[in-house]
């Protein structure tokens, strides 16, 4: 018969580095064909948890896939505090959502520490063309965690009060002058876009 391929569950970091170290023969443990994919999955997971650190993404593509195989309740009650987050069912929502529908970009300025989880639940309640808008200030200027929050409420709002779209107030010569800015560092591009939606 053929080569019989096996899946690895954990360790992959430690195949890459033996391998690099140009070694042959990896010593491994090998489950039964019958483990279920919840162990599996579990097993990996808490291997992940014990050496490194889950940004917001992929704190959300772990609770999304726990909840392929784990009740929302055991999710919530179990899982969220390995991932220092607070076992509430809104929590949960949010960072599935992250995963499950804001772009990739959206989730690259997450990952980075570019875009707050807070900004990132404004973000969800908008619709993709706006989150677009929105992600190619924060790609450009560093807010802070309050500014981008303030940042995306001043537009909605101004978006009601000037009966305009969202996507046409980011495009505001005034606002794009100032993110384009060459005599402006981005703290003071920031300040400047909050005290320009402030005043209008």
């Amino acid at each position: 018969g053929g080569e019989i391929e096996f899946v690895v569950v954990a360790g992959f970091r430690r195949i890459k580095a033996l391998k690099a170290l140009g070694e042959t023969h990896i010593p491994c443990r090998i489950l039964p064909p019958e483990t279920l994919p919840r162990k599996c999955l579990l097993i990996n997971l808490y291997e992940n948890l014990t050496i490194r650190d889950f940004n917001p993404v992929e704190k959300g593509m772990a609770l999304a896939r726990l909840l392929e195989w784990v009740p929302a309740e055991e999710v919530v009650k179990t899982f969220m505090p390995l991932f220092d987050l607070p076992s509430h069912e809104e929590t949960l929502h949010v960072f599935v959502q992250i995963e499950t529908e804001l772009e990739r970009q959206a989730k690259d300025l997450i990952a980075s520490g570019d875009l707050s989880t807070k900004a990132a639940k404004l973000l969800l309640e908008m619709d993709s063309a706006v989150r677009e808008g929105f992600c190619r200030y924060f790609s450009i200027i560093k807010f802070s965690k309050n500014q981008q929050a303030q940042f995306i409420g001043f537009i909605d709002d101004l978006s009601h009060i000037e009966d305009n779209a969202i996507v046409r107030l980011l495009d505001d010569p005034e606002l794009t002058d100032i993110r384009h800015s060459e005599q402006m560092n981005n703290p003071q591009k920031a300040r400047a876009l909050i005290a320009l939606l402030r005043s209008r």
